[in-house]
């Protein structure tokens, strides 16, 4: 019985809730990440023309969403 009990607690897949739940907004925030270098660039070797590309908006809803959604899980209870 003891043993089990060891093993159990040796296992990587066991986490704690308590800890995933206080990770969990951690967690989305890196999620977010990928969507950082979708900024304004200079234009195709046109000096002075920064501009977008209408697939950069994505990353910045991604990012809003990501970090809606971290602002609402953290003020469940």
């Amino acid at each position: 019985m003891i043993l089990i009990h060891a093993l159990h607690r040796c296992d990587p897949c066991f986490i704690p809730r308590s800890t995933f739940m206080s990770a969990k907004p951690f967690i989305l925030l890196l999620l977010a990440l990928p969507s950082l270098p979708a900024l304004a660039h200079e234009g195709h070797h046109l000096p002075g023309a920064h501009h977008w590309h209408a697939t950069d908006v994505f990353g910045y809803i991604a990012l809003a969403v990501v970090i809606g959604l971290a602002w609402w899980l953290s003020g469940r209870k």
